[in-house]
């Protein structure tokens, strides 16, 4: 099942996204539309929240949000926190160090 994600965030946010749903994270809408939690961290164009009870771990950015249901989860609220700070690091990295950032362009057309 894909997820039709918004057309407003740029390339390296959409791949970031991505890299959060394949790791559990939900596409909710627009931040908008949800009240919001407390933030707790902000990293790149990512702002983290966690929902009032902490039942939830919501990363929004440019107003696209994403939730993580934590009801069932064994982890701390840190660890997920510091593993949720940890995925957007990592797919940023391999934004930036892969082939997506870098356009080859040619001078004369074969």
């Amino acid at each position: 099942m894909t997820t039709r994600l918004p057309s407003w965030l740029s390339a390296k946010n959409t791949y970031i996204a991505q890299g959060l749903i394949a790791q559990g994270f939900h596409y909710c809408g627009h931040s908008d539309d949800f009240s919001q939690g407390h933030f707790v961290e902000g990293m790149e164009d990512w702002d983290l929240f966690f929902c009032y009870g902490e039942i939830g771990l919501d990363a929004i950015c440019d107003k696209a949000l994403f939730s993580l249901d934590l009801e069932t989860s064994e982890l701390s609220p840190e660890a997920i926190l510091e593993h949720a700070q940890k995925l957007i690091s990592l797919f940023s990295y391999e934004w930036d160090h892969n082939s997506h950032s870098h356009q080859q362009l040619e001078l004369f057309a074969a």
